[in-house]
């Protein structure tokens, strides 16, 4: 067998469409060394991949969501003579392409909020956009051997989307990486004094989309113990501004600090002393920041939605989506219940050994293989 992957977003550098594809081409090289990979990278991915001798690296100057991938990717796919391509996301090439593809689809979030995550910019750039997202992934659901989704909620919203075949549509859950828990008790103090965080404070990791809801948290905030802040990590994006603008709506100034990019070792540290982790989002296309912090003994408060239910299990505590007093109530539970957050912190720890990168590698090499037995 041998197989392409489109490793173009390798790297942390493309958050977690990078790791994803990061750890799945780290572990597909541990569990096994029978089949042949070849997989498209930049000439800065190449640079940092050492792997064994059944992985070959092919450089391709090609950008994500551009004319060239388009009208280059499919002859230089078929020039590789591959059994079978893997996409790790939507954007795939849709004229041309005879390799027989798997596509990993994420979420269906574009959908319900598409201008939930939109840059700035013109309205007509943005429409061009979007249907050129329909397009990829019309294709991409239709045209592809299998889809990959990282939870079953994904899987429900493209049966309810697209007309197909549900046994397609394979459910492969994601992990956590192990840096995340690569650190020591003499570190904590100086990550701490190294961000200025004093405890207690209730931690947010991701970008502030509005699907995100951040708005949420920050609403409950004056309602919640004026001892606990709120500390956000995650990119600066078109949405900061606005994110700003609520923090003076809710007169929480003085309680809310950005911290922008943190590495895995020192969130570890974060996420650890934090009194809880919260995420009011609405969508999710899995979740690994709750997960991250079940793995380090932080006590997790999600909003109730299918998937957090999905993925969380009984190693979260639960609000009522847009119910601000519902989240401060539970917040203040958690500040005054030490047996409470020891407890919840025991349950997410436990829930957290359910999700492995490993399981995740030969789940997805099961894949190829049906796929290309199914074809033969």
């Amino acid at each position: 067998m041998r197989v392409c992957i489109d490793a173009r977003f390798y790297g942390l550098q493309h958050a977690g469409l990078g790791r994803y594809t990061l750890n799945l081409i780290r572990e597909l090289s541990e569990v096994d060394h029978e089949n042949d990979y070849v997989l498209l990278v930049t000439h800065e991915t190449a640079t940092q991949l050492d792997l064994p001798s059944n992985f070959e690296k092919f450089e391709v100057d090609i950008p994500h969501y551009s004319i060239k991938e388009q009208v280059l990717l499919p002859g230089i796919i078929k020039n590789l003579q591959v059994d079978l391509v893997h996409f790790p996301n939507y954007n795939i090439p849709i004229l041309n392409l005879g390799t027989p593809f798997v596509v990993t689809i994420f979420d269906l979030i574009k959908h319900k909020y598409p201008q939930g995550s939109a840059k700035s910019g013109s309205r007509l750039k943005f429409m061009i956009k979007n249907i050129a997202y329909r397009i990829d992934m019309f294709w991409a659901v239709h045209k592809s051997k299998a889809i990959i989704t990282a939870a079953q909620a994904v899987k429900n919203d493209l049966k309810n989307y697209y007309s197909i075949n549900e046994e397609k549509v394979k459910v492969i859950p994601l992990s956590i990486d192990p840096e995340i828990l690569s650190h020591n008790v003499a570190d904590e103090t100086t990550v701490l004094d190294k961000y200025a965080l004093t405890k207690p404070y209730i931690l947010y990791v991701g970008n502030v989309y509005e699907y995100k809801n951040v708005r949420h948290i920050l609403q409950a905030l004056p309602d919640i113990p004026k001892e606990v802040s709120f500390i956000h990590i995650g990119s600066r994006d078109i949405f900061a501004n606005q994110f700003n603008e609520l923090i003076k709506e809710y007169k929480v100034e003085d309680r809310v600090k950005s911290l922008g990019y943190v590495n895995d070792a020192e969130m570890g540290i974060v996420y650890k002393n934090a009194l809880a982790f919260v995420s009011a989002s609405k969508e999710e296309g899995f979740g690994v920041p709750p997960l991250e912090a079940m793995a380090v003994g932080c006590p997790v408060l999600v909003s109730d939605i299918p998937v957090h239910r999905e993925i969380c299990g009984e190693g979260a505590m639960y609000f009522r989506l847009d119910d601000a007093s519902d989240l401060s109530d539970k917040v203040t539970r958690m500040y005054n219940d030490e047996a409470l957050r020891k407890e919840m912190a025991e349950k997410g720890q436990m829930q957290v050994k359910k999700y492995d990168w490993r399981l995740m590698a030969n789940d997805t090499l099961s894949l190829y293989q049906d796929v290309i037995n199914h074809g033969k």
